[in-house]
């Protein structure tokens, strides 16, 4: 009987210690636990208030088309524009003290310093075409790849000038921007055309490689801290272990492909009638990297559409070898590429226009 007690005294203690254990557990998790970040995107305005990304998209493109009517060659966004994008506590030291990056734009509408329509006397001049990943969404300017091609190419060809323009629109695909660079485009006069093909141009894939994690009903209601981020952790390792081939995508609806083939078809036949030089960048997506890299088969398939049309290509794939995804994604929840990605997409463009003796 006396044994029974001292067990069941020992068992009451354990019960105990382990409550206070959880206890303080939930209070330390409370303190100290940051709440889960957001993707929602913000456009900081003047007064302190903010606005939706969508919101600042369609006045970069409304404010943007109208400037373009009969004012001549120039960009598609809006002149000497400025605006601060901020995100949910990012983890790179480029962002400002609001979690922000500036854009700005020149006078002719270009995310980018101040050019002149026409190249100078011996100006190699490249115009760098695409969708956010060309514009830098994320990052500030010098760290966008054209910006980062045009100062190494600055350095290793001085003193003969050198122009590469941030041609890049986001939430466009080669379909939107061909007609502008067919009037506006080639009144720029560049030497080599470089279409950055992100690929969601291709098909509706997401950029985040993996499902969005399927939590379900809060653990506890949602009373526990400790418990909700425990849930999410699980949640979060589920959705990593169902990657599916995104290459799918393809064959799912073959129609965005097909328009986005007549884009680049169009850009291309419209550098060569001007005289210049094209290629396509096929740019990776900065998420689900490695040897199962999901979106392998959207790669073959820009490869295998350019060799059909004699259009010269670059994998920029392999230029992110050994790199994981969270060493070149902008944000937690934003798989653009930061400036370790920028840095990597422009070293293998260089690399390919240096094989190619197009820079001599």
């Amino acid at each position: 009987m006396a044994r029974r007690s001292k067990l069941g005294k020992v068992l009451c203690l354990a019960a105990i210690a382990t409550a206070l254990s959880l206890l303080l557990a939930e209070g330390a998790a409370r303190v100290l636990l940051p709440a889960p970040k957001s993707s929602d995107l913000r456009m900081l305005l003047p007064d302190g208030g903010a606005a939706p990304m969508a919101e600042a998209l369609h006045y970069l493109y409304h404010y943007g088309e109208r400037e373009r009517q009969g004012a001549g060659p120039r960009g598609r966004l809006p002149a000497s524009m400025t605006q601060r994008i901020a995100y949910d506590r990012p983890d790179w030291d480029y962002f400002d003290d609001d979690g922000a990056v500036t854009y700005a734009t020149n006078a002719l509408g270009f995310r980018d310093e101040e050019f002149e329509v026409l190249p100078r006397e011996g100006e190699l001049r490249i115009l760098a075409l695409g969708d956010s990943f060309t514009f830098g969404l994320g990052v500030p300017l010098e760290f966008a790849w054209p910006q980062v091609l045009e100062g190494s190419l600055r350095t290793d060809l001085a003193p003969r000038p050198v122009e590469v323009i941030v041609a890049g629109w986001p939430n466009t695909a080669p379909q939107d921007y061909a007609p502008w660079f067919a009037t506006d485009g080639v009144a720029f006069r560049p030497d080599v055309v470089v279409l950055g093909l992100c690929l969601n141009d291709m098909a509706p894939v997401p950029m985040l490689a993996f499902p969005a994690p399927e939590v379900g009903e809060p653990w506890l209601g949602g009373a526990s801290v400790l418990a909700s981020r425990l849930q999410q952790a699980l949640a979060a390792r589920d959705a990593r272990a169902r990657v599916p081939d995104h290459g799918a995508a393809l064959e799912a609806d073959p129609v965005p492909w097909e328009l986005c083939q007549a884009g680049i078809l169009a850009v291309r036949d419209a550098a060569e009638a001007a005289g210049a030089r094209f290629v396509l960048a096929v740019l990776p997506m900065m998420s689900g990297l490695g040897p199962d890299y999901p979106y392998a088969r959207m790669h073959g398939a820009a490869i295998g559409f350019a060799a059909e049309h004699g259009i010269d290509c670059v994998d920029l794939l392999p230029e992110l070898d050994g790199l994981t995804d969270e060493q070149v994604q902008v944000h937690l929840l934003d798989q653009h590429p930061n400036h370790v990605g920028h840095a990597r997409i422009a070293r293998g463009v260089r690399t390919f226009l240096d094989a190619q003796g197009w820079i001599r």
